[in-house]
């Protein structure tokens, strides 16, 4: 079991490590490697006839290269600080500004083509918390470092805070605020590299923030933060409230986008993943939407770019964890949103591809004679030329349950349905579209119903995982159906749990039923603590004292088959490392997927674990009443269907977890 952190649920797993790259390409040329590093999730991708490998750290760590490679000594780098925190103005205060975004990624906004030389060493990082809401001027985030080994490491400063008056500057600035005057209050400045910059480059991280304004008896409104990509839109009378600044899609970890949040393709509208550093949306008579694209307001489904939003449900105005987004501000008498912790990434070349994949879609890695396409965001799977019919393996998850969050005790959110089996692939041309279920999330203090639930992953019609319930809550809510159910919620009466769609374990994990895998939640009885979410593996456990100690813990998830777990892909969550009982299992402690959330409560309910232990297959933490600062359930893994963790009371600001977006492999002879 891993320790909890505060700042990033992967923190207590992570540290996954590398190889020599020869097993992700086949045959790869003598003596002809990458570097050997461990530190933060690995990923690898292949970019033309190169293959790439990204170590994405959204918690303080350390980069280790333990042996030089072949393709050279440098290495691409990412550095996003803490986004800023909104402030509340006595009429409407400005968002928060993005954290401030380095790289020397080429043809990236702010990039430097200096090189970043590295050798057998140990690289430290910090990554750079959030800042905090606050009813005065909010809090600046704090700055993201990538050590480079000597006296001039690579620093990205936290986005500075809204303000009450005048916004703060940092990364990307902070919007201004309003009073009941007619003045206009600038928003932040864009912090400047100091100059001689050790790497040079650009001299500013991001941009200002939006100026802020009240008119009396006629409209009033905060400034939105500014983003990576724009400043922060000013409060106006057209749009009243600012909207947050744009942020910047990265490539730096492959055409998955597994970093950020869904922004424009650029193409008139769509979703594509890999955005980050979105400003903050002010408030005001009017909502300001976090990070919009040239001035359009997002389409419903949450922030852009990872800024928070200016009004609306309260678990919409926080920066997202992991992008640097500013935090969302307030008026007198409403919620604000603290900013997204910040993110660094690098990546360096480790082989030549001597294989060469028959389709496009995902991230494409070979292992095992296999050709495995991971696809972490909606796309498609579309034969090449080279194709011949032939019958895939696949997995599919749907996106996990969000935890209960009403007011009390919530229960744990349950797994997305877990699918495995064969398929055949007809001759080229074939294109199949993939679909990857959102977890469910909450926007504000909802009580219990399926709008927390996730949403389903699909493998072209008709493999269809649905998403995981969500979790119940105080006062008698029971937890929903899913995929797998949610967990009941606590006392003061008996809760049921949410029934599971998906058909009960143990079996072949290579070869599920037409329901998939996924078991009901536990059920609620009249205790201070929820009970648990339902995981693919396992019912979750009831709240009722005689389970202790296990009360109040997600199901278990499963573990993906053999053929995709390639040791570099970092696929799954962690899980156990003794024998378990059904086939097919491994003791490696990787590659678990759809686990059920932790129920939330008072005092750890007599039952620490649901604050520090995750059940296998990564579903969130539960929240701790006693302990303020573990209030909130915890998100779930991304791209692990996993249910998210319970809050334990709202009444602290604390929100519940969302659970984790789901995940579609699949596999084919190379």
């Amino acid at each position: 079991m891993g320790i909890r952190s505060q700042n990033n649920p992967l923190a207590a797993y992570l540290d996954v490590f590398s190889n020599t790259g020869t097993d992700a390409v086949g045959a790869a040329p003598p003596g002809a490697a990458g570097l050997t590093a461990t530190g933060g999730v690995i990923s690898d991708y292949t970019s033309g006839s190169d293959v790439y490998r990204s170590h994405i750290f959204t918690s303080s760590g350390t980069l280790n290269v333990t042996a030089p490679g072949s393709f050279g000594d440098t290495i691409d780098y990412l550095v996003v600080g803490g986004g800023g925190g909104g402030a509340q103005g006595s009429n409407a205060g400005g968002a928060g500004g993005a954290g401030g975004f380095r790289t020397n990624v080429t043809g990236t906004p702010h990039s430097t083509s200096a090189l970043f030389p590295v050798s057998v060493s140990s690289y430290s990082i910090i990554i750079g918390a959030g800042g905090r809401p606050s009813y005065a001027n909010g809090g600046s985030g704090s700055n993201s470092t990538l050590d480079n080994g000597g006296p001039n490491p690579i620093v990205s400063s936290g986005g500075g805070a809204g303000g009450t008056v005048a916004g703060i500057a940092g990364g990307s600035g902070g919007g201004g605020g309003s009073v009941a005057n007619s003045a206009v209050y600038p928003g932040g400045a864009s912090t400047t590299v100091t100059t001689p910059s050790p790497w040079p480059g650009p001299a500013t991280q991001g941009f200002a923030g939006g100026t802020g304004q009240h008119i009396p008896g006629n409209w009033e409104g905060g400034g939105g933060g500014g983003g990576a990509g724009s400043v922060g839109q000013n409060a106006g009378p057209s749009h009243k409230s600012g909207s947050g600044g744009i942020g910047i899609r990265v490539t730096i970890a492959g055409p998955s986008y597994p970093i950020g949040v869904p922004g424009p393709d650029g193409s008139g509208g769509s979703q594509t993943g890999g955005w980050v550093a979105g400003g903050g949306g002010g408030y005001g008579n009017a909502q300001g939407s976090g990070g919009t694209w040239n001035g359009t307001a997002v389409q419903a489904g949450g922030p852009f770019a990872g800024g928070g939003q200016g009004a609306g449900p309260v678990s919409t105005r926080h920066g997202l964890p992991g992008t640097g987004g500013g935090g969302g501000s307030a008026g007198p008498a409403a919620a604000l949103g603290s900013g997204g912790s910040g993110i660094v990434a690098v990546r360096y070349k480790i082989a030549e591809l001597t294989a060469t994949a028959k389709a496009t879609g995902g991230a494409i890695s070979f292992y095992g004679g296999k050709t495995i396409h991971a696809f972490t965001n909606s796309g498609t799977f579309a034969t090449t030329s080279d194709w011949s019919a032939a019958t895939v393996e696949y997995v599919v998850v749907g996106g996990g349950g969000a935890g209960g969050n009403y007011r009390y005790r919530g229960g744990g959110g349950g797994a997305g349905t877990y699918k495995t089996g064969t398929t055949p692939i007809g001759a080229h041309p074939v294109s199949t579209t993939i679909t990857i279920g959102g977890g469910g999330n909450l926007n504000g203090n909802v009580q219990p119903s399926s709008s927390g639930n996730g949403s389903s992953s699909l493998f072209g019609p008709p493999i269809t995982a649905p998403g995981g319930g969500m979790g119940g809550n105080y006062p008698n809510y029971p937890g929903i159906a899913g995929g797998s159910g949610g967990g009941g919620g606590g006392g003061p009466a008996t809760s049921p749990a949410g029934t599971g769609s998906g058909d009960t374990f143990p079996g072949t994990i290579g070869a599920t039923p037409p329901n998939g895998w996924g078991n009901d939640g536990g059920g609620g009885t009249d205790v201070p603590i929820g009970a648990g979410g339902g995981g693919a593996g396992a019912v979750g456990y009831p709240n009722n004292p005689s389970s202790t100690p296990t009360r109040g813990i997600g199901g278990a998830g499963i573990q993906i088959p053999a053929s995709f777990r390639d040791p570099t892909s970092g696929v799954g969550a962690p899980g156990p490392t003794s024998a378990p009982t059904p086939n097919g299992f491994d003791t490696s402690g990787k590659y678990w997927v759809a686990g059920g959330g932790n129920a939330g409560g008072y005092g750890a309910q007599g039952n620490p674990l649901v604050t520090t232990s995750r059940p296998a297959g990564g579903g969130g933490f539960g929240g701790n009443a006693d302990n303020p600062s573990y209030a909130g359930g915890e998100p779930a893994f991304e791209n692990t269907g996993s249910g998210g963790g319970g809050a334990s009371s709202t009444d602290s600001g604390k929100m519940s977890g969302s659970g984790g977006s789901g995940i579609v492999l699949i596999a084919y002879p190379s």
